[in-house]
C-alpha cells in the first residue's frame, strides 16, 4: 500500500475512532496510548487492574499499578496513565509523581472524566508544563475527556547551557 494510502487510512481510523460513543475508560485510555511494545507502564489509581492485564497484552514490557498517594520510584517508567483525575489535589499529585516516575522522555495520560471545567483544565496544563511536559493536548474519546503530555529527552548540554546562560 502506499504511503499516501496508508496515512489516508490512519486519519479516518483515527476520526471513526474518536467519535465512538461509549468507549470504557481502559479502552479510551489504551487507544491514546497508541503501541506499548517494550514500554514501562506505570497506572496511577483505583480499579485499574483489567487496566493493567490491558497494557502487557498490548506489549508493555512491564506494568505497575500503584494507588493514588504513593510514590513511584524514580525513573521506572516510560508512561504514566492517571486513572483518577477529578479533583485538583489529586491531578496535581498524580503530575508530581508521574515527573518523578518518567525517565527522561515520557508520556502521560490522565483521565479527567466527562465535562471539566475550564479554570480546572487550565491549573493541569500549567501543572504539566511545570513539570516539563512539552506536548500537551485535551482529547475527547468517546464520553472521555483525556489530557495527554509528552516530555522530550534533554539535549545532553542543556545543562550546562543553563549553567553558562544564567
Amino acid at each position: 500500500m502506499p504511503a499516501s494510502a496508508r496515512t489516508a487510512n490512519a486519519q479516518m481510523c483515527r476520526r471513526a475512532l474518536a467519535i465512538a460513543p461509549s468507549l470504557d475508560r481502559d479502552s479510551a485510555l489504551l487507544q491514546l496510548a497508541g503501541p506499548l511494545c517494550g514500554e514501562r507502564v506505570l497506572i496511577i489509581g483505583t480499579e485499574a487492574l483489567e487496566l493493567l492485564c490491558a497494557a502487557l497484552r498490548r506489549g508493555a514490557a512491564m506494568a505497575m499499578l500503584i494507588r493514588q498517594g504513593a510514590r513511584p520510584e524514580e525513573r521506572s517508567a516510560d508512561l504514566v496513565i492517571v486513572t483518577e483525575a477529578d479533583s485538583p489535589a489529586r491531578t496535581l499529585e498524580a503530575i508530581l509523581h508521574a515527573g518523578r516516575a518518567l525517565a527522561g522522555a515520557g508520556r502521560i495520560l490522565l483521565d479527567i472524566g466527562r465535562d471539566p471545567a475550564q479554570p480546572f483544565l487550565n491549573a493541569i496544563v500549567h501543572a504539566l508544563r511545570r513539570q516539563g511536559f512539552s506536548t500537551v493536548r485535551l482529547r475527547h474519546i468517546g464520553n472521555r475527556a483525556i489530557i495527554t503530555g509528552s516530555i522530550l529527552a534533554a539535549a545532553p548540554f542543556s545543562y550546562a547551557r543553563r549553567i553558562v546562560g544564567s
